[in-house]
């Protein structure tokens, strides 16, 4: 929102550094231009403006988005999904930044970058959210006609995939292992959050 920019609100976020730091692998993210808007409306408006952008949807945290996945990509989770007569398609939900940060993690074993994800992490999967099917980034999708519109969901989508298979977690020896190798909360590093629901949300999808 700025410069020309007609990017749909829900597709931008506010740049606070949090929000830099977690994009910083994806340089592609548009931010809108805060100081821009704040020179506008004035300092003593801050507060309602962002109220105002929040309100049309610009990002405070990492969105989970959704895309479509190929018959292809589909039949490599699994090969027997339900028949379907007239249309079948398959979609999946994902946390938009979360696999490029993860591989920055894994490939620079940076132990306060791991504890802030982890903390990002929480805050998007907010208690609840992993086990809503529909909305989860967790599951997939598949939506099909098989004498009445159906949908079906399966776990686990690729971000679950990758965010199991990758050394981003630190345990409690300093080695930086997948979550199902550092899964038990005593297992993990003690500075990562273990106590909130949202964790114990992580601890139950991983078992």
């Amino acid at each position: 929102m700025g410069g020309g920019d007609l990017s749909a609100p829900e597709t931008l976020y506010f740049p606070d550094r949090a929000l830099q730091r977690w994009f910083g692998p994806q340089p592609q993210t548009k931010f809108i231009l805060w100081r821009d808007y704040v020179k506008i409306v004035g300092r003593k408006n801050e507060r309602e403006l962002r109220q105002f952008l929040t309100a049309l949807g610009v990002q405070n945290k990492p969105g989970i988005l959704s895309r479509e996945l190929t018959e292809e990509q589909a039949l490599e989770k699994q090969k027997d999904w339900p028949r379907a007569t007239r249309y079948r398609k398959w979609s999946e939900n994902y946390i938009d930044g979360c696999r490029e940060i993860i591989e920055l993690v894994a490939a620079t074993k940076d132990s306060d970058l791991s504890l802030f994800v982890w903390n990002q992490l929480l805050q998007v999967l907010k208690p609840g959210l992993i086990h809503n099917r529909k909305q989860s980034p967790m599951y997939g999708t598949y939506s099909y006609f098989y004498g009445t519109d159906s949908v079906d969901y399966f776990p686990p989508s690729s971000d679950a995939e990758f965010i199991k298979s990758a050394a981003w977690l630190l345990d409690k020896e300093g080695q930086f292992r997948a979550p199902p190798q550092s899964l038990t909360v005593d297992g993990l590093w003690e500075q990562y959050d273990t106590d909130s629901h949202s964790a114990a949300d992580l601890f139950t999808f991983w078992a």
